[in-house]
C-alpha cells in the first residue's frame, strides 16, 4: 500500500479526471497556476513537482492575469478543460470551514426564435429560452449540504441589434 500526503492525492486525483465530448477523451485539469508564499504551504508545489504528471504548474505574478488566463483557456478549449488556482487547492487541503464543492448539471436547455417581417417597420427577432439546473453542495468529507433543481425560462423577448436581448 503506497502512502500519499493529501497534497499527493489531491493533485493525482485531479490529474485522473477526463471530460469527454464525441467520444473523445481528454485531461480536465490542464494545469495550476500559483504564486508559492502566497498562502500555498500544505505542500500543493511538492505534490505537483513530483507528480510528473498531466499537471503542469504555471508561476504567475498577479492574480488577476490567472483570472484572465483560465477563462480564455476554459473558452478557448469549449469549456472541456480548465485550469486551477493553487491556492484554491490549498484552502481545500487546510481546515477551511469555508471550503466546498459545487457540483452543476445542466439537465436540459433550449431556445427558439420568432421572426416578423413588415416591409415599414422592419423586421423584428423575438428570442425564448430555458434551462434545467441541479446543484448539490458538498463539504470536504462529500456530505451534502444543499440540493436543488430549478427551471428558468425567459418567454420571448425582443432581441435589439446592437445589445441582444431586452425585455
Amino acid at each position: 500500500m503506497m502512502r500519499l500526503t493529501m497534497a499527493q492525492a489531491l493533485v493525482r486525483f485531479l490529474g485522473a479526471q477526463l471530460s469527454e465530448r464525441d467520444g473523445r477523451q481528454q485531461p480536465f485539469v490542464g494545469g495550476v497556476f500559483g504564486i508559492f508564499g502566497h498562502g500555498n504551504v500544505a505542500g500543493i508545489g511538492q505534490a505537483l513537482h513530483q507528480s510528473g504528471g498531466p499537471l503542469r504548474y504555471y508561476q504567475c505574478r498577479n492574480e488577476q492575469a490567472m483570472v484572465h488566463t483560465a477563462a480564455a483557456f476554459a473558452k478557448a478549449t469549449n469549456r472541456l478543460r480548465q485550469l486551477l488556482r493553487a491556492e484554491a487547492l490549498n484552502r481545500m487541503i487546510q481546515n477551511d470551514p469555508k471550503t466546498g464543492i459545487l457540483q452543476l448539471k445542466v439537465l436540459d436547455a433550449g431556445g427558439s426564435q420568432r421572426i416578423t417581417r413588415n416591409l415599414i417597420l422592419g423586421s423584428k427577432i423575438r428570442h425564448s429560452g430555458g434551462a434545467i439546473v441541479s446543484y448539490l453542495l458538498f463539504d470536504k468529507m462529500g456530505v451534502v449540504h444543499s440540493s436543488e433543481m430549478f427551471y428558468y425560462h425567459t418567454g420571448f423577448q425582443k432581441m435589439d441589434n446592437n445589445r441582444g436581448l431586452r425585455n
